[in-house]
Parts: C-alpha cells; sequence; structure tokens
C-alpha cells in the first residue's frame, strides 16, 4: 500500500513539472510576441511623429513665406510704381527694384519690403510737421520706422517719441511730413523682412545641430519662426521681352522685373534627423 502511493505522488510531481516547464516556455513566447509588438508600435509611432513634424513644420514655414512674399511692396491703397514709391531714408526704401530681392551669394535668403496692413487712421490733418495724431492702434513706440499714405502720396519716417492721450497717439517724428495728408489717411509700420535658414543651438539625437527658417525685421533681433527648415532654395520668374525667364538671385539684374518666387525646402524632423521631405510652392507677386 505505501508503495503504490509513492508512485502515485511520484507521477503527480512529475506531471507538475512538466505543466510548469510549458507554462513557462508560452510565457516566454508570449512576452517576446508583446515586446516585438510594443516595439513595432512604438518605431510607427515615432515615424509617424517624425512626420507629423515635418508636415507640420513645413506648413509653417510655406504659410509664413508665401503671406509675406505676396504682400511684397504693398504701400496701401496707392500702388507701387516709377511714380509712386517710398523715398530712401536712413537703410529703409520702397521702389519696385527693393520689393522683393534676394542673396547674391545666398540661395536660401530673401528679403520682402512692404508697409504693415494693419494701420492707425490719422486723427487730424497733417502737412509739414513733426507732430501727427493717429487712432490708438495699432500701438507704436520709440524708434519704430513707419510710413504715412493716402492714394495719392506716401513717405517714410521714424518715431522719435510718442505719448498716448486719450483713444490717440502723439507721434513726434525726426522729420518733418512732406505731403498733405487729410484725416482718416493711414499710419502703418514698415517692414523690411529677411528670410533665412540658420543653426540653432539645439542639437538632434546624433548631435547635428538642428537648422530653422528665422526672420530678421529692420534693425530688431533675428526671430526662429519654424525648426528643422535644413535648407531652402529660390528662384524667381522674371518678365523679360514678353518672356518669363526662371533665374536664381545671382542671375537677376533687374528686380523690378519679378513677377513670381519658386520656393523649394528641404525640411527633416527634429525627432529623427533621418527623415526628410522636399516642399515646394509657388508665390505669384501683386502687380
Amino acid at each position: 500500500m505505501l508503495k503504490k502511493n509513492y508512485q502515485f505522488i511520484s507521477v503527480l510531481q512529475g506531471t507538475t513539472l512538466i505543466e510548469l516547464m510549458l507554462a513557462i516556455t508560452l510565457s516566454s513566447l508570449i512576452f517576446t510576441s508583446v515586446i516585438s509588438v510594443y516595439l513595432v508600435v512604438q518605431r510607427n509611432f515615432k515615424t509617424q511623429d517624425s512626420l507629423n513634424s515635418i508636415h507640420e513644420n513645413s506648413e509653417i514655414a510655406m504659410h509664413i513665406l508665401t503671406d509675406n512674399i505676396r504682400m511684397a511692396g504693398y504701400i496701401g491703397c496707392a500702388k507701387l510704381s516709377n511714380h509712386h514709391y517710398l523715398s530712401q531714408y536712413l537703410a529703409y526704401s520702397l521702389f519696385p527694384s527693393t520689393k522683393i530681392f534676394g542673396a547674391k551669394s545666398y540661395s536660401d535668403e530673401i528679403t520682402v519690403r512692404r508697409i504693415n496692413p494693419k494701420s492707425a487712421a490719422l486723427a487730424t490733418p497733417a502737412y509739414l510737421s513733426s507732430v501727427i495724431y493717429a487712432s490708438a492702434k495699432p500701438r507704436f513706440k520709440k524708434e519704430d520706422v513707419a510710413v504715412i499714405s493716402d492714394c495719392k502720396h506716401a513717405e517714410i519716417f521714424q518715431i522719435k517719441n510718442i505719448i498716448n492721450l486719450n483713444g490717440v497717439q502723439k507721434i513726434i517724428t525726426y522729420k518733418p511730413i512732406i505731403f498733405e495728408y487729410a484725416k482718416n489717411s493711414e499710419v502703418s509700420l514698415f517692414e523690411s523682412s529677411t528670410y533665412f535658414i540658420a543653426k540653432t543651438q539645439r542639437k538632434y539625437r546624433d548631435k547635428k545641430y538642428v537648422y530653422a527658417l528665422f526672420v530678421k525685421n529692420n534693425n530688431s533681433p533675428q526671430v526662429e519662426l519654424a525648426e528643422g527648415i535644413e535648407g531652402m532654395q529660390l528662384t524667381y520668374d522674371v518678365m523679360n521681352n514678353n518672356k518669363i525667364d526662371a533665374l536664381k538671385a545671382e542671375q537677376v539684374s533687374d528686380w523690378s522685373k519679378v513677377i513670381g518666387v519658386a520656393i523649394s525646402l528641404k525640411v527633416a524632423s527634429v525627432h529623427d534627423f533621418s527623415f526628410q521631405k522636399m516642399s515646394f510652392n509657388y508665390v505669384a507677386l501683386r502687380q
């Protein structure tokens, strides 16, 4: 009787050991499968995140460049021409030949000149005076370069001082206003904006520096607009003898004949530098 019980226990113990080994094996297989699925999902998530980052940064950069290039030469209700322009003041001017131009030695830099479409209204007429009164918004500040314009004239000036009164900005200029402007004429900021690609202080995982699209307005410090923009190529459609030529900046001799700009961006994800994309857009200038 004792012998039979011993044999029964031995068989029971052997069966339990086999089941345990099977359980461990199955658990290992399940664990391995789960890890594999997790790694695939994580890799796909990172890939999608990188693609989303590329798309988002590309859209931001293109939106900014397109909107501003399209506004090149804007001086209010009057049309920029050889008879209607902003004479030179300090380093600023706005002629048909200076409304847009690229750097001769860099293919990834473009300068756009215009006035800001958000303008204040002249509160009282102005003529041969260094003091003008404008509506309260938008706000101006000392040393701003601004433009006063109507449908007949436009001139550029710099603000020496400004005093905010009840609903009115008293603007004191460095030079007198030359032309005569009626009430409700426009007073706007002058913008000379240079867009370019430059290195940031951030790095990718492989220790390479992140590049970005920057802008420098007038004499203000440069501002980063969209990260991950590794390169920018610009070509200009120039009207010559009723024929359109696509030229690089160094080939353009008369910038007043530029009628459009083709923009090509090289974009990389800040999450994974290996993902790159070329983004293209064409902008027709206001005529």
